[in-house]
């Protein structure tokens, strides 16, 4: 799905880049990024201040700040048309998953996104999930998911097919979904549960000192600013229908995803 911008390749590179690692590498790594200068340290629960400031004196007082590299300044060209790859696997029965360029966790559409992703997949009464797992029983799972991510990532959806079944008749059906929401709208019943059910999600992530810590951890990490963590909420509240057939009709086109199929290899499955 990218094609300049990091995201590419997964966090430790391919095989080849992790088999061509040296011990050199590894080390000039952690001297250059494990420094304190690049850290968000979180301290939570019943403690003193004076106490925590001791027991991070006593543990990180010696590391040195080094000069950390700027993050890579690459924008990823926008996608025009669909890329489609089908892939034989030892499975017995396929998997289907695609990607829509979306946005970062701080851009305004990704509390929109986050409410039409509870609309199609969100507990057994999303629409796609009903239809797919339990109307037409052509999957065993699917579901969707928004990444929280620093840069514009991808608006995700994964399926796990029944054995025998076609993955282009699963791909038709969330489609039609699809359209569905971004040519008649979400309902204000569904537009509700979805708000509920992503706030129910914040605080039973909040719920424990380890939780509430590494939440403030993340969005101090990622935003730069641990505060936006408590706008969360209040982003979601504010989405509306309108708002949900915007980002659909914007965002999930057939030109800005890229679609993968992983099909039993010849003598697997039915």
């Amino acid at each position: 799905a990218f094609t300049e911008h990091p995201y590419r390749w997964p966090t430790i590179g391919w095989m080849d880049h992790i088999l061509a690692f040296t011990v050199e590498d590894c080390q000039a790594f952690y001297r250059t990024y494990y420094a304190p200068n690049n850290a968000t340290l979180v301290v939570a629960g019943d403690i003193t201040e004076e106490a925590a400031l001791e027991m991070v004196e006593e543990h990180y007082g010696e590391m040195q700040r080094q000069e950390i590299p700027p993050p890579p300044d690459v924008e990823e060209p926008a996608q025009e048309e669909e890329r489609r790859e089908v892939i034989e696997w030892p499975m017995s029965a396929a998997r289907l998953t695609m990607g829509y360029h979306a946005v970062s966790l701080g851009h305004p559409d990704h509390a929109p996104l986050t409410v039409l992703n509870e609309v199609l997949y969100g507990g057994r009464s999303g629409r796609a999930r009903a239809r797919l797992v339990d109307e037409l029983e052509l999957v065993s799972d699917v579901s969707g998911w928004v990444p929280p991510l620093r840069w514009a990532g991808l608006y995700e959806m994964h399926a796990a097919l029944r054995e025998g079944c076609s993955w282009e008749q699963v791909l038709e059906v969330i489609d039609e979904e699809i359209r569905g929401v971004a040519e008649g709208g979400p309902t204000a019943a569904e537009v509700e549960k979805a708000v509920a059910r992503g706030e129910r999600g914040f605080y039973e992530g909040m719920d424990s000192a380890d939780g509430k810590a590494q939440d403030l951890g993340f969005y101090h990490t990622s935003l730069d600013d641990f505060a936006l963590l408590f706008e969360r909420v209040a982003k979601l509240e504010r989405v509306s229908a309108e708002d949900v057939v915007r980002v659909a009709t914007q965002y999930l086109r057939p030109e800005n995803r890229t679609v993968v199929a992983a099909i039993p290899a010849a003598g697997e499955g039915a």
